[in-house]
């Protein structure tokens, strides 16, 4: 896991199988947005869209065009293939039947 510089910012996305984790500049007043572009990530993920995903700070959803701070840890997380509810009631059901 890599530590975040404290004059930079340090870009995360999960994928299934590896995490992609880029230390990034930080410009005066640049959003999260510019920030993740800066990074490199496109280019590593082009499959990425950026306009369809969610973005965080330390665990905490952002906007994107919210200010980037040296020292932030920004994520991007993917879109959620199943339902947490349902996922969590198929197992119960699943696990009701086994008793």
């Amino acid at each position: 896991m890599a530590e975040v510089p404290p004059d930079g910012a340090l870009v995360v996305f999960a994928l299934p199988d590896r995490v992609i984790e880029i230390t990034a500049a930080v410009a005066p007043g640049a959003t999260l947005f510019e920030v993740i572009r800066a990074s490199g990530l496109l280019a590593r993920c082009p499959e990425l869209d950026l306009d369809h995903v969610r973005l965080g700070v330390w665990g905490k959803l952002r906007e994107s065009g919210s200010v980037a701070a040296a020292g932030d840890r920004i994520e991007v997380y993917r879109p959620l293939v199943a339902d947490p509810k349902a996922s969590r009631s198929a197992r119960a059901r699943k696990k009701a039947r086994a008793k």
